[in-house]
């Protein structure tokens, strides 16, 4: 078992946790749903909201068998292990992972067989707690929704933790009815995919928007503020008051399918909100474009007939999309989460956490393709498997294709190279010039 590392900002964690006042208090309902919700959606067996104290990690909220107000031995935590990293840690099956396979949550009566650990801020910005999420079976697949829902739940917690009286990170602003401050959650929802997405207030004033919305309606920052209705759009949507009316009223979600006047095809989704004090509903709108849905099921029936093996990676490092004769590789030499390509994995840790410095290597050049210092890379290399030793090309590119950052091919080569042509050793980068 590997003893979890204090990060550098550790005084000032601490005190920012203590700021909070929330350690050792009673059960509060507004933490556990949240929790009870991570609980549901991953169908784990035990989720909860976990505080990193100076020696201990104290649980605020738990559902399942570890107990609301009990703690347990920093070292010994999966969560002071989480707490080090801005991305959720993943671990698909602790047996086999060095830092846990000994750990008596694993070994003992817990039986703890697969953990997801995402950290939580306090308003100030430092980490002070985890959101965990433990199972007594491995993680086979995490999909794209699953990493939505983390987020969602991330900003719902830090959410809650905003409203706690004794916490102030400084002096106030009065906010104006034009200019009231947007909330984690509904930030996180703002971010989350390439939908285009717009909040409202309860009078349906337009509060914020992303980038894509811009694409239907004749938005700017100057329009914060005005009522959403009198703005230009390029919807074929006549309902589109009543609709948001009804849902401002009853608290009830809908949705339609309606046409831009550009001649695409949308999944209008109308959705409810409640600020705090408010007595009526603002709303959600989002507008999913139906033929980029087309083209990423087209594209990905496309990929899934080539013959190498072939994944798609978001910008995090996490595997969204493998592959046909991916999975069948995978599958041929060994379970595909153990081996860290099924999907959900976060493929550059694998890369960090191989004991080959070549992997470390491939590692830092898929993160310069996914941040655009490198166009792409190739590499050859030779491995054992259970049809014998074969030789791979891989091959990685920048890609935004099914919402990806970067598409990762491993090419079987062997019959190329055993008719005498050059096998290349050394790790080869392709730059932009």
């Amino acid at each position: 078992m590997k003893t979890p590392a204090r990060p550098i900002n550790e005084d000032a964690r601490l005190a920012s946790l203590d700021k909070l006042h929330i350690l050792d208090t009673q059960n509060e309902e507004r933490y556990e749903r949240i929790v009870r919700l991570a609980g549901i959606v991953f169908d784990a067996s035990v989720s909860s909201f976990a505080l990193v104290d100076r020696d201990r990690v104290w649980f605020k909220a738990s559902v399942g068998f570890v107990d609301q107000g009990s703690e347990r031995p920093r070292d010994f935590a999966f969560a002071a292990h989480a707490l080090l990293s801005e991305e959720p840690l993943i671990v698909p099956d602790t047996l086999e992972d060095p830092r846990f396979h000994t750990n008596t949550s694993v070994t003992g009566p817990m039986k703890i067989r697969s953990y997801i650990g995402q950290a939580i801020k306090a308003p100030d910005g430092h980490n002070i707690g985890v959101l965990n999420i433990a199972s007594r079976a491995p993680i086979t697949a995490l999909t794209p929704q699953h990493y939505d829902a983390l987020r969602l739940c991330r900003a719902m917690l830090e959410e809650e933790l905003e409203r706690s009286p004794a916490f102030e990170v400084g002096p106030q602003q009065p906010e104006s009815d034009q200019e009231q401050k947007l909330t984690p959650i509904w930030r996180g929802l703002m971010l989350t995919g390439n939908d285009a997405k717009i909040l409202l207030d309860q009078n349906m004033r337009l509060l914020d928007y992303n980038g894509t919305a811009t694409e239907y309606f004749l938005l700017d920052q100057d329009h914060i503020g005005d009522n959403f209705l009198a703005l230009e759009n390029l919807l074929s949507y006549p309902g589109l008051q009543q609709d948001i009316g009804e849902v401002i009223t009853h608290g009830v979600a809908l949705e339609r399918r309606i046409k831009c006047i550009r001649g695409r095809y949308l999944i209008c989704q109308i959705t409810p909100y409640r600020q705090p004090k408010e007595s009526r509903f603002g709303v959600i709108i989002g507008l999913q474009d139906m033929s980029i849905v087309r083209r990423h099921r087209l594209l990905a029936a496309v990929i899934s007939k080539l013959p190498g093996n072939i994944a798609l990676i978001d910008r995090s490092g996490n595997i969204i999309f493998t592959n046909a004769a991916w999975d069948s590789f995978a599958r041929r030499n060994g379970a595909p989460m153990s081996m860290g390509v099924a999907e959900g994995v976060n493929y550059l840790e694998v890369c960090d956490n191989a004991e080959l410095d070549e992997a470390k290597l491939i590692g830092d050049a898929i993160r310069d393709v996914i941040s655009g210092q490198l166009g792409q890379f190739s590499h050859m290399y030779t491995c054992t498997t259970s049809e014998g030793d074969l030789t791979f090309h891989m091959s990685v590119n920048a890609t935004h294709a099914l919402d990806g950052a970067a598409v990762i091919c491993h090419l079987d080569v062997t019959d190329w190279t055993d008719q005498g042509h050059s096998r290349q050793s050394d790790l080869t980068l392709t730059r932009h010039e």
